[in-house]
């Protein structure tokens, strides 16, 4: 994964068991054909700020990595007004685009605001 700030790039590797359980997966669906593809949704959900940035500074480290410093993933606190995306893409097309003023995308929100209508 890499992340982006203000022009710098951090990469934060996997540790070996993201690697392996990734491995895993891509090897039992290396065979699926097309038409078992096509029953697959990918999506993901991201949250912007429509305010400046706070100035704090969030430091976020896996179980067990306190020392690692390459596991260390650094980003800016944006507190306040914010907006949540979701969205999904499949082999053949995409969901539309929803928009969450305010609050985190939960499975009660996802159910009501996206599957129910």
């Amino acid at each position: 994964m890499q992340v982006s700030m203000q022009g710098k790039k951090l990469c934060v590797p996997l540790n070996g068991r993201h690697r392996r359980a990734r491995l895993c997966w891509a090897r039992e669906h290396v065979s699926w054909t097309r038409q078992q593809w096509a029953s697959v949704l990918f999506t993901d959900e991201s949250r912007f700020t429509l305010e400046s940035d706070s100035g704090n500074l969030l430091i976020r480290k896996e179980k067990r990595t306190i020392h690692h410093h390459s596991n260390t993933l650094e980003r800016h606190s944006y507190r306040g007004v914010g907006i949540m995306v979701w969205a999904g893409m499949s082999l053949d097309g995409h969901t539309d685009l929803h928009v969450f003023h305010g609050g985190t995308l939960t499975g009660v929100r996802y159910r009501d605001e996206i599957l129910d209508p």
